[in-house]
């Protein structure tokens, strides 16, 4: 009675099949090192700027300084370990991976700027570079990583802004004429200095944001958002920092206020639409991809996201379209060439699945998922120790990735090795604890080796995390009848046919459990539920014979056990129960 466990597919790719090489090290890993820079900025101090100001200008620009060093060392570091990066990856990892190192050293000179007299503040720092850091930036998933250029891109564009608007008005401020004059450059440099600052602390928050420190980029976002509350960037990213901790409803909340701030911003939009669909509200998730793509029709994200909707709904023809979409607007975006191989997958289209996985692949063979999914593919195909040396290399990739622990649980599950299953299932829900169908397969092997009370255990977190899902009912009600508490399995079986009820074993596990406890008028009702469902199962029959039998309606047993010996005519007990039955009836 028992049926196999799901796999989730949603959103991962398919691929074809290629020579993998174990045991080679990763270039990037092999020759990681860290390099020191020294970075240095000028600021020239007058009536407008404050010595706190100029100091903090100069650092800045030292920071950027360092930056731009650093950012020329792994341009050289990339081609030297055949690392395939952009110019816009490159400038991302070295903002994210430059940290300073001891204290900034500040000295100041005294000059002249357009006739007025001046203090120049240099500030120098040292600044360490990890190219173990590109490792860690490989080792994110595509979106994510798209996500932290765009953040990255953004935070140093503002920041350049401010600090050009500063330089402006200080030139103004020096040639100004009356008094009324300064006094409006001097409101306006003071809220483009606390812009500034906000700015810096944005900038503070992605670096831990990065690290996947999300606590600490949230209270950094928040001192941001404390210094101009107009300003949208940190809005949208502790709204992508509380989305990163499963916390969708703050995380919307925070990107409703970024688009209130700058409605026509496409990001936050899409951001906004990915909270709603990990929410399940499918509807809403929709319409905020497509304001997204309204007001920037070139943005392939958000197509993609749309073909993920329609997947996860089932719809697999119309989910190819949108990553067919997504895909003429960006043909080296590896995720919807991933997706567009899952969807053929779920249509039984494996040749089309495998020439989209390769596709995926062939753009950025760092990417876990194609290789999950060509796990996927192997083990459709029957051949599960392949399968398993493409989950192996998933999880090289990326560590943090639970489907691939999971997907070798099931076939650790399959070939009978109970404790290797457990150990993988166990990983997935360290990786990822709110995840029913992974509490769901764990409780099954629990149940497989005979321990009810910890398999129990498992189906009733996996039914908190997903009342919804009949299997999951099923099999709990299969473990309470294995543990003999029939009524407790009555329960739960109910509960299956009332989620599925065109679902003929669920009725037929809910006619046994009845049985069992002898009240066969429900037994009956739910076996002939059953033969309508399934017509064409002897064994279904002889439920409803012995049924009528045990409630004296002889006549209607013979007429059941004589469907269940036409049907399979070679089963000995099928031919008992009829024989006991004409004999009742004579």
């Amino acid at each position: 009675m028992k049926t196999i466990h799901q796999i989730p597919f949603a959103a991962l790719g398919m691929g074809a099949a290629f020579t993998v090489l174990w045991g080679v090290a990763d270039p990037v890993a092999a020759f990681a090192e860290v390099r020191t820079y020294t970075g240095v900025g000028k600021c020239a101090m007058g009536d407008l700027v404050s010595p706190e100001q100029a100091k903090n200008y100069a650092r800045e620009m030292a920071l950027q300084n360092a930056r731009e060093q650093a950012g020329v060392y792994l341009t050289s570091y990339t081609r030297t370990t055949n690392t395939k990066l952009s110019a816009k990856e490159i400038t991302a990892i070295s903002n994210n991976i430059t940290e300073l190192v001891g204290e900034v050293k500040y000295t100041q000179t005294p000059t002249e700027a357009d006739g007025v007299p001046v203090v120049v503040y240099t500030a120098t720092l040292s600044a360490n570079v990890d190219t173990d850091g590109i490792k860690t930036y490989l080792e994110r998933g595509e979106e994510e990583r798209i996500t932290i250029v765009s953040q990255s891109e953004q935070a140093q564009k503002d920041i350049a802004g401010s600090l050009e608007k500063i330089e402006r008005l200080n030139e103004a401020y020096n040639k100004a004429q009356s008094e009324a004059e300064k006094e409006k450059i001097r409101s306006e440099f003071a809220e483009a200095d606390r812009h500034l600052l906000a700015e810096q602390k944005n900038s503070e928050g992605l670096d831990l944001l990065y690290k996947k420190d999300y606590s600490g980029a949230i209270e950094l976002f928040r001192q941001a958002i404390d210094l101009d509350s107009r300003y949208n960037s940190p809005w949208n990213n502790m709204g992508f920092a509380y989305d990163k901790l499963g916390q969708y409803d703050k995380a919307i909340e925070y990107y409703r206020k970024a688009i209130d701030i700058n409605p026509k911003a496409a990001p936050p939009w899409n951001n906004l639409g990915g909270s709603y669909k990990d929410k399940g509200d499918y509807g809403k998730a929709m319409e905020c991809y497509q304001k997204a793509i309204e007001i920037d029709p070139k943005y392939a994200t958000p197509w993609n996201n749309m073909g993920n909707v329609h997947q996860d709904l089932g719809k697999y023809n119309e989910a190819i379209e949108y990553y067919q979409k997504a895909i003429s607007l960006d043909p080296d975006f590896a995720k919807p060439w991933s997706n567009m191989g899952s969807a053929y997958n779920d249509l039984g289209q494996y040749e089309k699945a495998m020439e989209c996985c390769r596709k995926a692949i062939e753009i950025d063979p760092k990417f876990a998922y194609p290789w999950n999914n060509m796990g996927e593919s192997y083990r459709q195909l029957g051949d599960d120790q392949k399968a398993l040396e493409y989950y192996r290399k998933a999880i090289e990739l990326d560590k943090d990735l639970p489907n691939p622990w999971n997907n070798m649980g099931f076939i650790y599950e399959k070939l009978g090795s109970h404790d290797k299953a457990m150990e993988c299932y166990q990983k997935a829900l360290e990786l990822a604890p709110d995840d029913a169908v992974y509490w769901e397969n764990m409780a099954d092997v629990y149940e497989e080796m005979g321990n009810h009370a910890k398999a129990l255990e498992g189906y009733r977190r996996a039914v908190e995390l997903n009342p919804k899902k009949a299997r999951t009912w099923n099999q709990m009600g299969l473990a309470y009848s294995n543990s003999d508490n029939d009524n407790k399995a009555i329960e739960c079986f109910r509960k299956a046919v009332e989620l599925a009820p065109d679902d003929a074993v669920y009725w037929h596990n809910l006619g046994d459990a009845y049985a069992v406890l002898k009240n066969h008028e429900k037994a009956l009702e739910c076996f002939q539920r059953v033969v309508k469902l399934r017509p064409e199962e002897a064994g279904d029959w002889n439920q409803i014979g012995m049924a009528h039998y045990y409630l004296g309606n002889y006549k209607k047993a013979v007429e059941a056990f004589q469907k269940a010996v036409q049907l399979e005519p070679g089963d000995k007990t099928y031919r008992e129960n009829l024989a006991a039955a004409e004999e009742a009836l004579s």
